[in-house]
């Protein structure tokens, strides 16, 4: 398995680090798959081959994602956290948690997953190019439909983990 490594020197929105690697890696060296990872995100063992198993072995499948792990932080610059950051923490880890195994669990149930993570999510190539990966774009700096957004479409475009 080839794996290339690039790092942006400007960061401008992760939205425009997809569309640096969708529009220029991908179209022109055209890869089986191609998988999105935070930095700063803890891969475990083996999940990255598990997943290209899987999408090796399920043709139809255009994109799935590894189990994606919230932290509680315990500290915040070598200080403890007080009582209410550390309740607002637990709320938000639960509400993650919560979230997460209800929408996917009851998506899964009809064999299709509306959002896969940003943080880390693999895609068949094949499934991408054309229509989607520029659907997926839209709205990005450069784009025609920059600025031409109805309130509905600005809340669909609205973070990173996009309708694809």
């Amino acid at each position: 398995m080839n794996i290339h490594f690039c790092v942006k020197h400007y960061n401008n929105m992760k939205i425009e680090s997809h569309m640096f690697f969708f529009r220029g890696f991908c179209q022109m060296m055209n890869p089986t798959f191609c998988q999105i990872i935070d930095c700063g995100s803890i891969v475990l063992q083996n999940s990255v081959s598990k997943i290209v198993m899987y999408m090796e072995t399920y043709k139809n499948v255009g994109g799935a994602c590894g189990h994606i792990e919230a932290l509680i932080p315990d500290k915040i610059d070598g200080k403890d956290l007080g009582f209410f950051e550390s309740v607002v923490g637990l709320f938000q880890y639960l509400e993650y948690k919560i979230g997460n195994y209800l929408d996917k669990s009851m998506e899964a149930v009809f064999g299709y997953i509306s959002v896969l993570p940003g943080a880390y999510s693999t895609f068949r190539w094949e499934a991408l190019k054309g229509d989607p990966i520029k659907a997926f774009l839209k709205g990005s700096r450069g784009s025609e439909e920059e600025k031409n957004f109805s309130c509905f479409e600005a809340n669909q475009y609205l973070a990173e983990d996009r309708i694809m």
